[in-house]
Order: structure tokens, then sequence, then C-alpha cells
């Protein structure tokens, strides 16, 4: 990983010759990991009566790693109530991950890293619950809706300004030294989804909503506050359809709208461009604040038609053409951060309507 900035030095740092220069081992450094997992699930479901029922059962996990050894009991727990043309589920189960994607977030760079636990690093580990309402109205119409909640311990971040992604000398880039670049923390997400669907003899619809709320609290990062998971998006609305016309065709129509995600600003100068050029705005986020950077609305329409043919009873042709963000919306998907004084913001656009013709085949 070699990292630059605008103010680069435009002398280079070394000349290539004949033969490469001596580079400094810690610029090339190789990060390489060897960890071992085991583990061991059991699972049983009684059937209490016609209307209760219960699932239960744990994974036992076993993870090794730079001479240190993790033991995780994960139990999980699942009852149903049926009645009549409803049904009633509660979950509640508990989820350890031994390996850690860290990412940075606050730099204009794709940096992440995939690290195990370790001596200094314990894994990750969340409490998740789940209650789920379904309605049957119909043989052909369905209400579902879920309410959730997520405890989450472990989490890891890179700390601001991480030495193995400071800007300068190539000296400076070295990720062996991920251990003393993170902050330890935990987080929380709740929601609620709703989904609505209804088949007809050839066609069938599918509205949902989710409504999310997460957030992480790292000490020594964000000011100290509980701020807005990065990933967060409060709101999202889906809308498919399915057509089958004949036995052979297949119409399909796809549209989804979300809330923009959102980015926390710690003090400082920014300066905010459109895309990569043309400059809008310039603020401060004054000492002792945070300011939430809210992403536009996001939505497109996508169509799909495909065409099967069935050439006896070995072989399935189809051809699929595709038509994505179909009214071609500029949907900005992320900022760009380029740390510096003052700090520039730079967005970052999605798939513009791109059309598509696809070929498969499938053997019976």
């Amino acid at each position: 990983m070699v990292a630059y900035s605008d103010q680069q030095d435009p002398e280079p740092l070394f000349s290539i010759e004949r033969d490469l220069p001596q580079l400094s081992d810690a610029l090339f450094d190789e990060l390489s990991f060897r960890s071992r997992q085991a583990s061991v699930f059991v699972e049983d479901q009684w059937d209490l009566t016609q209307y209760w029922k219960i699932n239960m059962g744990f994974n036992a996990l076993l993870f090794n790693s730079d001479q240190q050894c993790y033991f995780a009991l994960q139990p999980r727990f699942n009852i149903i109530h049926e009645f009549k043309s409803q049904s009633l589920a509660l979950s509640i189960n508990k989820l350890s991950q031994s390996q850690h994607l860290i990412t940075a977030n606050d730099n204009g760079l794709p940096n992440e890293l995939w690290v195990p636990a370790s001596r200094n690093i314990r894994p990750q580990n969340s409490w998740n619950l789940d209650l789920t309402w379904t309605y049957l109205l119909s043989d052909k119409t369905t209400i579902k809706s879920s309410v959730f909640l997520k405890k989450l311990s472990g989490l890891i971040t890179f700390q601001d300004n991480p030495g193995y992604l400071s800007y300068g000398s190539l000296d400076n880039v070295d990720a062996s030294i991920w251990e003393s670049d993170v902050l330890t923390g935990d987080g929380e997400s709740w929601g609620i989804e709703n989904s609505f669907s209804h088949h007809w003899t050839r066609f069938s619809l599918q509205l949902n909503y989710t409504f999310l709320k997460s957030s992480r609290y790292f000490a020594g990062k964000n000011l100290g506050y509980s701020v807005p998971y990065e990933f967060e998006v409060p709101h999202t609305v889906n809308i498919l359809g399915l057509w089958q016309i004949n036995k052979n065709v297949n119409l399909g129509v796809t549209w989804q709208l979300s809330s923009g995600t959102r980015y926390n600003l710690i003090p400082g100068d920014y300066d905010l461009y459109d895309k990569s050029e043309y400059f809008l705005d310039q603020f401060t986020v004054e000492d002792e604040n945070l300011d939430l950077l809210i992403m536009p609305i996001y939505h497109r329409l996508d169509l799909s038609a495909s065409y099967m043919i069935n050439r006896g009873d070995k072989i399935k042709h189809q051809f699929k053409l595709s038509l994505l963000n179909l009214y071609d919306r500029r949907n900005i998907i992320f900022p760009r951060i380029y740390r510096g004084d003052p700090t520039d913001i730079r967005f970052s656009e999605g798939l513009p309507f791109i059309p598509s013709l696809s070929y498969h085949f499938s053997f019976n």
C-alpha cells in the first residue's frame, strides 16, 4: 500500500535505474496471520403443542491466533406460536466473530484491513433479539412485521489519522502496526421491517419498508460522543414486481428509495465540492462540536425481461435483458474526504443508466 497527497513533493523520492533502490523493510512489510478455528453446533426442536414450537441450540467456538485462545459459547433460542392465520416468533441469539474488518471512513482512500482477534484485540460479540408477526390475509396475501434489537461489543475502528495511513514519505506506510492504530468500542442497532406481498395468477407484487437506527461509541473518537453509524440508512422502501407472461417469458421491475447515509465530521474547516470539480461551499465545524453530513436521497428503477428456451430435458437456455437505473438518476453514494487544511469533501456518483444483455444455460 502506498499513500500520496496533493501536497506531495514533486521531486521523486527515488529514481528507477538498472537496479531498484533498497527500500525500508517496513514499507512492504508482509502482513500475514496464522489462525485456527474449530466449532461444534448442536440444535433440537420441540413441538410442545399444536400451536407452540421451540427451537434451541448453541454453537461452541474455539479460536487460536497469536498464541492466544478464545472460547465462545453462542446460544440461540426461537419460540413460535401459531394461531389461525397468524404466527408470532421470538428469537434470541448470541454471535461471536473472530475476524475484524477495519475501515477508515474519514479519508479519501479505500482503506480496509481484515485482521483476526489477537492477544490485544478480543473477538467481537453481539446479542440479537427479533420479534416477528406474520398474518395471512388469504392464501395469496401476506403481511409481515418485525422489530429487532442488536447490542454489539468488541468493535474496532481506526483512530483519527492512523499511523499506517499517514500521508508523507513512503516509509510512513506500514500496515503491520494496525494494533496501535485502532480503538475498541460498542454499538447498538434497532429497527422495524414491514412487508406486504400479494400473488395473482401470473403477477406477484411485494412492498417493503424498513426503519433503522444504528450508533457506535469509541472512547477517544468523535469527541467521546455516541454517533450514527456511517452506513445507517434510516428509511428504505422497495417495490418488486414479477409478471409471468407465459411459461417462457418473464418481466421484472424493482424500484428502491432510501434516505441518505450519514458521515460524522470532526472540528475543522471543510471545502465542499460537487463530485470532483465544482466548488459548492465552505464551512467550519467548531471545537467541541460534531456535524452530520447527510447524503441526498437515493432512488432508482430497474427493469428486466427474460426469455427461456427449454430444449428437451437436459439443457435450458435463458436470454436476459436488464435496464439498470432506467431514468438515469445520478445518485450520490458516498463522499471522499481528503484530510488537509481545509479538508476537501468530494462526492462519488453511483452507476448511470446501463443496459445489458446476457445469456445463461444450465443442465438439468
